[in-house]
């Protein structure tokens, strides 16, 4: 016999199948678990994501092509500084101290007789012109380099010159010695004799030792001179040296295909 001490409260019923659904999506919630997303929007959201991905990867290819670029610029100069040709400016009243990181005179510093009359972008008179001309032939004749290469190279001079480029020539001739030495220190730097004259001939095959080539800087230069050079009878040779010129050959109207290096031909 079961006595009662107290009021009798009714039992609190089983919760039924929708309490269990709406526990566990109320548990979901909780724990930070992702939500289910219907089929229409979960759709739209992955084209958004793809479209996102796509759009970061365009951005990033073009980051790269100009970091690509720049890097390309950036070790062509230094190259032609560094490696490309180290000898001293063979043109009077410039020394080997005044040289910028791609091996051209620093600073635009003139000889005494102007020779920078028409940098300002005005070309000088007939006069002038004349006098300039003769004045650069002779100052090249004098330091070695061919008289005919001179001319060309002094008329080039002229009209970079009214443009308001300035061109320098960095280095002429070079007697064989000097060539010899340059060679020895090519092939301890890079290893071999193959390596070296991609970049400095020996004395026998060098167009320098025969007053026959230039190197122009600084960059700017060299590349007005790459551009026009053909206008006036001069031609760059060699694909890895942008510096380098030489007149071109007796009675061709164009200049020869660039040769990859000056070991072509080996």
């Amino acid at each position: 016999m079961t006595t009662s001490t107290g009021p009798q409260w009714p039992a609190t019923p089983p919760p039924g199948p929708g309490a269990a659904r709406a526990a566990r999506t109320a548990s979901s919630g909780r724990s930070g678990r992702p939500q289910a997303v219907p089929g229409p929007l979960a759709a739209s959201v992955a084209q958004e994501g793809a479209r996102r991905r796509r759009r970061r990867g365009a951005v990033l290819v073009v980051v790269l092509a100009v970091a690509t670029w720049y890097g390309v610029r950036w070790a062509e100069d230094a190259f032609a500084g560094s490696q490309g040709d180290p000898s001293a400016a063979t043109v009077p009243g410039r020394s080997s101290g005044d040289t910028a990181a791609d091996g051209s005179p620093e600073g635009g510093q003139q000889d005494d007789g102007g020779r920078d009359g028409g940098r300002d972008g005005h070309a000088p008179a007939d006069d002038d012109l004349e006098a300039r001309l003769t004045r650069v032939v002779d100052e090249l004749t004098a330091a070695g380099i061919d008289r005919e290469l001179s001319r060309r190279y002094a008329r080039a001079d002229a009209a970079a010159a009214a443009e308001g480029v300035e061109l320098v020539v960095t280095s002429g001739r070079r007697s064989a010695a000097e060539q010899r030495r340059l060679f020895d220190e090519a092939v301890e730097r890079y290893g071999s004799e193959r390596e070296a004259r991609r970049w400095v001939l020996p004395a026998d095959r060098s167009a320098h030792v025969a007053g026959t080539a230039i190197d122009v800087g600084r960059t700017e230069g060299a590349l007005w001179l790459g551009e026009h050079g053909q206008e006036y009878g001069l031609c760059r040779v060699y694909a890895n040296e942008i510096w380098h010129f030489e007149a071109m050959p007796d009675g061709a109207d164009r200049c020869p295909q660039l040769l990859p290096d000056s070991s072509s031909g080996w």
